[in-house]
């Protein structure tokens, strides 16, 4: 992995927009739709593979189509102490079930999201290893129902 420029500029912010809603464009259409050459538009997903900006192609997938799956959002209070956010992370990263973790400011510390093939492989085997966790003190449950707006492109 090559040393990260400093920024990304249009043409790059561009190429990642677009690369992140369809990552099987052709580069020739992505040539057309940010107005260079072909030959620019290799050199920068080339350039932005080897800075470790793009790691990676992925598919897209609406997990609400996908049957007898349970995703749940888990908002949790941690028991405050000096290295709670790394204990509580190294926990979170233990379940495989959990895909996405955030640590908040507010009335809870984290924001997790979890998936499992149902809701009771969820309940004993996630919810029971949080609850019995002493790390935690206290986990509110959401149950996403659907997916109205997924939008990871607004990062950028």
């Amino acid at each position: 992995m090559n040393e990260r420029r400093s920024f990304l500029d249009d043409i790059d912010k561009i190429l990642l927009k677009e690369l992140q809603k369809n990552c099987q464009i052709p580069r020739s259409k992505l040539a057309e739709i940010v107005k260079v050459s072909l030959s620019t538009i290799n050199y920068r997903i080339k350039r932005l593979e080897q800075e470790g900006i793009i790691q990676g192609y992925h598919a897209h997938v609406n997990l609400t189509g996908v049957q007898e799956e349970f995703n749940i959002c888990l908002l949790l209070k941690a028991k405050i102490h000096p290295n709670y956010i790394v204990e509580v992370s190294s926990l979170l990263e233990s379940i495989p079930e959990v895909w996405a973790v955030y640590a908040t400011l507010g009335s809870k510390n984290f924001v997790i999201f979890a998936h499992t093939p149902n809701q009771h492989t969820f309940m004993n085997k996630v919810y029971q290893e949080l609850l019995n966790s002493h790390l935690i003190e206290d986990i509110d449950m959401l149950v996403i129902n659907s997916i109205l707006k997924e939008d990871c492109l607004r990062r950028l």
